[in-house]
Order: structure tokens, then C-alpha cells, then sequence
């Protein structure tokens, strides 16, 4: 598989903000309202963009803001049965051990594949972290950089599953209106992040999701009726 005729990366000055082109033969951006079988969403979600990145790159002092998701490829749909185990440990009676044939459970799992996406984003900081050693936004975007030029990595970045990992370049090319959606779609109410409140609680954001010129655009992120009122 080849990255797409559009696609140009070579070695990115280490200063500049970030563009990247990513490329994976599966991806499953899990709808959370599909509880037992896995079901993806038809385009990536902010929270799994930001995963990536952070694959990449990660520091406690900064953090990852996604502004331009682009869609290269046309959407397409596969699906297949996978072994997954039925229960978690139990965090107050941990077992040293785990009888995957005693747990193990076949469930559907329906994903997209051969994609492609450029993504552009920007490092912002994490206000009030204290870290053993703080840099400069500048030398934030250097270090991002420098790791994505020389094909290193945190950890294997993946596109929603672990099992589903993707190749990140640098992209160097302006954005243009060549990628494969030229008109607009819509995907309705999509989750697209989350946020921690000052409590430490997880509250997370949809919105709803559209597709123009190849980019996709979001109505105002809300929180979900429920949510907002426990």
C-alpha cells in the first residue's frame, strides 16, 4: 500500500508547527454507544489524532491541539470476529493470573480500512504543571519534530486499537482541496474528546461531525444531556 499521490514529506525543519500524514491498513475509532460489539466511526475522532501524536511525543508540560483533520482516502468498511476475554481483573481482588480459555469470548468488531489522513496541530501547554524540567512551546515543536523526522517513537502509534498500528510522516505540502471528499457529508453526533475538570473528573465532548472539501468541521462541542446533570 502507497502513501497517496498528494502525499510529500521529506526532512521537516525542526522548529515548525506540526503537519503529519498518517497511514494504516485498519483503524476502529469505537462508537461508545456500541457496548458488547466494536463499531467504527466513519472518520477519526480529535481524541484518537491526539493519540497518535502523543505516540510520538509526550511530555507532562504539553499537550496536543488538533486544528485540521483531512481525509485522503475513500471510506471503506471491513469487518471480522475476534477472540477478546470477558471480565476485567478485579482491582480489590487482583489475581496474579488469567485463564484466557476460561474468558475468552468471539465478538464482532466492524472497522475501517486502508486509510489515510493529514493531520495539522498545534502544542499548547498544560496550565499549572509542574514538571521535573519545563521547556519553551519552541523547543516543544523541536523535540516533536526532530522524533517524527527520524522515525522514533514513545510507543507504536495505533489508529483506535493497539492491534491497528499506522505509519506517521512529516507532511510538507500546503493543505489543498485534492484530497478524496470534495463535497460535504455528514456523520451526525460524534464524540471527539474529553476534558478533566478541575475535580479530576472526565467529561466528555461531541459534536457534530461534517465533512467539507476534504476537511472535517464540527458544530459546538457539547456534553450529553446525561453527563451534565449527574
Amino acid at each position: 500500500m502507497t502513501f497517496s499521490k498528494d502525499a510529500k514529506f521529506c526532512s521537516v525543519p525542526l522548529n515548525s508547527p506540526i503537519k503529519v500524514l498518517i497511514r494504516g491498513q485498519r483503524a476502529l475509532f469505537s462508537r461508545p454507544e456500541m457496548t458488547v460489539e466494536r463499531q467504527s466511526y466513519e472518520v477519526p475522532t480529535i481524541s484518537a489524532m491526539q493519540g497518535v501524536l502523543r505516540a510520538i511525543f509526550n511530555h507532562d508540560g504539553m499537550d496536543y491541539e488538533i486544528e485540521d483533520i483531512y481525509v485522503c482516502r475513500k471510506i471503506q468498511f471491513d469487518s471480522m470476529i475476534r477472540n477478546e476475554t470477558k471480565v476485567m481483573q478485579d482491582v480489590n481482588n487482583p489475581k496474579p493470573y488469567l485463564l484466557v480459555g476460561e474468558e475468552r469470548t468471539q465478538r464482532s468488531s466492524s472497522f475501517l480500512t486502508n486509510v489515510e489522513y493529514v493531520v495539522g496541530a498545534r502544542i499548547v501547554a498544560k496550565p499549572n504543571m509542574v514538571s521535573p524540567k519545563m521547556h519553551s512551546l519552541a523547543e516543544f515543536y523541536t523535540m516533536f519534530n526532530r522524533r517524527l523526522a527520524s522515525g522514533g517513537y514513545r510507543h507504536v502509534p495505533c489508529l483506535g486499537q493497539q492491534e491497528f498500528s499506522c505509519i506517521v510522516k512529516p507532511y510538507l505540502e500546503p493543505y489543498v482541496k485534492s484530497f478524496y471528499y470534495n463535497k460535504k457529508v455528514s456523520f451526525g453526533i460524534m464524540y471527539q474528546k474529553k476534558v478533566v475538570k478541575e475535580n479530576g473528573d472526565i467529561v466528555p465532548l461531541f459534536a457534530d461531525t461534517q465533512i467539507k472539501d476534504g476537511r472535517l468541521v464540527y458544530s459546538d462541542f457539547f456534553v450529553p444531556y446525561m453527563e451534565e446533570n449527574k
